[in-house]
């Protein structure tokens, strides 16, 4: 039965009138109260209303005086659904109707023995079977779902109902649950969840709660072993972790371009290394961010007006090679060495590199020599030149003037 056959007979009158402007009994005080409409006014208690009640399409209006108004409208099953009108009536949606008796399905249906699902959203109460249509499953659906259309209590409840085809498939057949009276209450749980009392309801939630129980604590004894043998390897890498040979110690702001390094210990990774690029763009020193697989990279940027980065960094700096003091000796810079044959080794202090000039162009084995130093031909000022290194400087001299001279002068 629709639910607005049942106000109607409960003397509910439908309005006509899209909104009342004046309260139609200003003076007579309603039997009922607003924790009672709060938990979900029942259709028992809407019928023993002496105060008048109109009906519209969304919701009721109950008229007269109230004790206790509300402040702002109340949530009943999690929506707003009782409002305090202009004229002091108040607005009750269909959901708020049989508000606790629904709440009381929704929780039997968790632990539902049926093929039926119940939810609650803010039209009010459904519950739904669905008939889907598997290869390996020859029964016909379609007719399922008729049948079950047809066998439904309807006498339980108080509502709708409707079969239909679903978009991608399959059939349904949907309950639209208005209200429930307090006598039909458990047959219809029984009938949609095949739960028979509030004792066998106890049982299995209680059942369900000690396996709850019993999941957790094993997840925490998992969670302990595992976060005890993280700080064993934690412990581990810190024993045996070697700062790289081309990373130097650093500690203060980061003013210059470069890239620094960081390690500090978290939980889940063990060792982790803070990883700052730094680069300019524009007046600005800003993080250039990259992803690596053993890096953590952080982004930043600064905002000081006078651009200078104001982080500062206890750590390193990572430099391209390892940087190695030279002796006296090895940081002498030799400015020109010749010989007879016509070669001459020079250190161009200005560019900062060694230059070899033949008086006459050598054989090939001393091209090959000379390529295998690293050094390249430059047509424009007609030498083999490389960047200055004392230690190259010193193969050359022993190669081409030294010794083991391979120089023949053609």
């Amino acid at each position: 039965m629709d639910i607005s056959e049942v106000l109607d007979k409960a003397n509910i009158t439908s309005d006509s009138k899209a909104r009342r402007v004046l309260n139609t009994a200003p003076d007579k005080i309603a039997n009922i109260t607003l924790s009672e409409i709060e938990q979900g006014v029942t259709i028992e208690r809407l019928e023993a209303l002496t105060v008048p009640v109109y009906q519209y399409g969304t919701q009721i209006t109950i008229h007269g005086i109230f004790k206790d108004m509300p402040v702002d409208s109340l949530r009943v099953l999690g929506y707003k659904s009782v409002f305090l009108n202009q004229n002091k009536s108040l607005g009750v949606k269909y959901v708020a109707i049989d508000g606790a008796k629904k709440q009381v399905l929704l929780n039997m249906s968790r632990f539902s023995k049926t093929k039926w699902h119940i939810n609650i959203d803010s039209e009010g109460l459904k519950a739904h079977r669905i008939f889907w249509s598997r290869p390996d499953n020859p029964y016909d659906d379609k007719q399922a779902c008729i049948d079950c259309y047809k066998s439904t209590p309807d006498n339980l409840y108080i509502g709708g109902k409707q079969a239909c085809a679903l978009m991608y498939g399959g059939y349904a057949v949907i309950l639209n649950i208005g209200a429930i009276y307090e006598a039909n209450l458990w047959q219809l749980i029984t009938w949609l969840t095949g739960i028979e009392s509030q004792a066998e309801f106890d049982s299995l939630k209680q059942a369900y709660d000690l396996e709850q129980e019993c999941k957790a604590k094993e997840y925490e004894a998992q969670r302990k072993i595992e976060q005890e043998a993280k700080q064993a390897q934690l412990a581990n890498a810190k024993a045996n972790f070697k700062v790289p040979s081309n990373w130097l110690p650093f500690k203060g702001k980061i003013e210059s371009i470069g890239t620094y390094a960081r390690i500090y210990d978290t939980w889940e990774s063990g060792i982790a290394l803070q990883v700052f690029k730094v680069v300019k763009r524009g007046a600005f020193l800003c993080c250039h961010v990259k992803n690596f697989k053993d890096f953590n990279y952080v982004d930043w940027q600064t905002t000081d007006k006078s651009h200078k980065c104001e982080r500062t960094i206890d750590g390193w700096q990572i430099v391209d090679k390892p940087v190695k003091p030279l002796s006296v000796t090895e940081n002498k810079a030799i400015p020109q060495v010749s010989n007879g044959n016509g070669i001459t080794i020079s250190h161009n202090e200005k560019l900062n590199g060694i230059e070899v000039k033949f008086a006459n162009k050598p054989d090939n084995t001393v091209i090959d020599t000379l390529k295998s130093l690293g050094l390249r031909w430059s047509y424009q000022n007609m030498l083999w030149y490389s960047k200055y290194n004392p230690e190259l400087m010193t193969k050359i001299q022993n190669e081409l003037i030294g010794d083991k001279e391979l120089c023949n002068v053609l």
